[in-house]
C-alpha cells in the first residue's frame, strides 16, 4: 500500500547534538 507520507533517513541536528538519526516512516491514508 502506498503511504501518504513517507520519510526516509531522516536526521535532524540541533547544534553539536543529534535528535533523530536515520528515521524511516510512512503514514497511511487515514490515519492522519
Amino acid at each position: 500500500m502506498d503511504g501518504v507520507i513517507e520519510v526516509n533517513e531522516l536526521t535532524k541536528r540541533y547544534g553539536g547534538t543529534t535528535a533523530v538519526n536515520g528515521l524511516t516512516f510512512t503514514v497511511r491514508s487515514g490515519r492522519v
